[in-house]
């Protein structure tokens, strides 16, 4: 995973958990421990890990 999140560019992309790598043009809300994106299937909630959460929040500028 972290090979792929190399290849991604870092302005359009962030890391939310372990498994998970979101675009932030598809981030709708954070709820509690989990965000909301558009998926091709409609919106689907993800679960954001501890140690991913203060980095999200930062790269929004919410903390």
């Amino acid at each position: 995973m972290k090979d792929m999140e190399a290849k991604l560019p870092a302005k359009d992309f962030t890391r939310i958990q372990r498994k998970y790598i979101i675009r932030l043009a598809c981030l709708q809300a954070i709820e509690g421990d989990a965000v909301l994106v558009d998926g091709p299937k409609g919106a689907v909630y993800i679960p954001i890990g501890n140690s991913y959460k203060t980095g999200l929040l930062g790269r929004l500028n919410i903390i």
